[in-house]
């Protein structure tokens, strides 16, 4: 890039633009003509200098990072006492994981301080779908699945670990469950193996 005027090689970001020409800031100092060419339609427009921006940060009070705020703002549950979150994203999907992973259940809890109400099903499928951990969500909707059937006056799970459940027609006036899977017996009313040779009162 060089001056209109005096054809000097523009080193620079100091220059300005009349009707789309370069000029250094030594000649138009030095030639005031040269703003006068078309005063109705010229216009100076300096080139901008680079500025630096901010980037706008907050420390994570679980693993003491900086992060940025944008970590921060997701709403996982109207439900929580804290006004504002403390925690990032990434620590709050490892809470999730970590507390599943160590014993399954469906009591997992917001880390936040002062907050601890229990996430509902619906949150935690939030906050493990959007970290994209698609192996633990499906692993989750199994165990809410089947504790929904374990809800169920009658339902059995198959007392010689075979991994099967079961609806039992009748409930506790048929006490002997034959397993679909194995095809051994359970005993309806004590959830044990069928006790051969005893009634359930002896």
């Amino acid at each position: 890039m060089q001056c209109e005027h005096c054809k000097t090689k523009i080193l620079s970001t100091n220059y300005a633009v009349i009707e789309n020409r370069q000029y250094c800031l030594n000649c138009l100092s030095t030639n005031p003509s040269l703003f006068n060419n078309n005063e109705s339609s010229s216009s100076i427009n300096p080139i901008e200098q680079p500025t630096d921006r901010k980037i706008s940060t907050k420390q994570c009070q679980a693993c003491f990072e900086e992060k940025l705020k944008k970590d921060f703002k997701t709403d996982y549950s109207s439900r929580c006492l804290h006004t504002d979150r403390s925690i990032c994203d990434g620590c709050l999907y490892q809470h999730v994981k970590q507390e599943f992973e160590k014993m399954c259940t469906d009591n997992v809890y917001c880390p936040e301080s002062n907050c601890e109400i229990i996430f509902t099903y619906k949150t935690v499928r939030k906050i493990l779908s959007t970290n994209k951990d698609s192996k633990l969500l499906e692993k989750y909707d199994q165990f809410i699945f089947q504790r929904q059937l374990e809800k169920m006056e009658e339902f059995i799970w198959c007392a010689h670990g075979c991994g099967m459940g079961q609806l039992n027609d009748g409930g506790n006036g048929n006490n002997i469950v034959t397993c679909a899977k194995c095809y051994k017996k359970t005993c309806f009313i004590h959830k044990t193996k069928w006790h051969e040779g005893l009634t359930c009162s002896e």
